[in-house]
C-alpha cells in the first residue's frame, strides 16, 4: 500500500508492505544504526561496537511469519527499505497490542515515515482485535519517547529496568531504566 501524507510544504511517500526475507540485511543496518543514536552516551561504546547488521537482520528474520505479529517495512520511491515496524498481540490480553519495534533510516526521520509505520501497524493489529497498544522505550531514547506522545501515547514509569546487549557474546548485558508508553482505546482508535 502506498501511503503519502503532506508535511509542512512537502509531501512525504513511502510503500508500507509486509517485511520478506530480502528486507533483513536493510533491516539489520537500520537496526543497528538505530541503536548507535539512541544510546550513545548510555550504554559502553563497546556495546554499540559489538552490534552487526547481519546478525540484528538474522535475528530480525526469526520473527517473520508468525500467527500474531505484524512484520512491516517503509520503502522509498526506488525501492529500498528506509525503515521497519514490528509489532504483535500480547499473550496476555488478545486486546492488546505490543510494538517490539520500530526504527526508521537516520536520513529519513522526522519525515512522516515512523508516523506511517505505526499508524500502519495499529491498523493491522486492529483488524486482529487489538484496540489499545503498548511499547517500551528506554528513558535515554528522548527522540523515541518525544515521538510517541506526538502520536498520543502516555508514558507510565513502573521505574523498571530493560536489558540490553544480554545476546551478544563478551558484551555485557546493560540494564536500561525504561518507561512504558501505552495508547488506550480513544489513543489508539485516534492512530487509524
Amino acid at each position: 500500500m502506498l501511503v503519502s501524507r503532506q508535511l509542512g510544504d512537502r509531501k512525504v511517500s513511502a510503500m508500507i508492505r509486509a517485511a520478506g526475507f530480502g528486507d533483513m540485511t536493510a533491516a539489520g543496518e537500520i537496526y543497528v544504526s538505530g541503536h548507535w543514536a539512541a544510546y550513545r552516551g548510555a550504554v559502553p561504546y563497546a556495546s554499540l561496537r559489538a552490534l552487526n547488521a547481519d546478525v540484528e537482520g538474522q535475528s530480525l528474520q526469526g520473527e517473520l511469519g508468525k500467527p500474531q505479529s505484524v512484520f512491516l517495512v517503509a520503502v522509498n520511491r526506488a525501492g529500498r527499505v528506509v525503515g521497519f515496524a514490528l509489532g504483535g498481540v500480547t499473550d496476555a490480553d488478545a486486546t492488546l497490542g505490543g510494538l517490539a519495534e520500530l526504527h526508521v533510516d537516520r536520513r529519513y526521520r522526522r519525515r512522516g515515515v515512523g508516523r506511517l509505520l505505526t499508524k500502519a501497524i495499529a491498523q493491522r493489529l486492529g483488524a486482529m482485535g487489538v484496540n489499545k497498544l503498548t511499547a517500551v522505550v528506554a528513558k535515554c531514547n528522548a527522540a523515541s519517547r518525544s515521538f510517541c506522545q506526538q502520536l498520543g501515547a502516555v508514558e507510565v514509569d513502573h521505574n523498571n529496568t530493560m536489558p540490553v546487549f544480554g545476546n551478544v557474546p563478551d558484551v555485557p548485558t546493560v540494564d536500561l531504566p525504561i518507561v512504558q508508553v501505552y495508547w488506550s482505546e480513544p489513543q489508539f482508535a485516534a492512530l487509524l
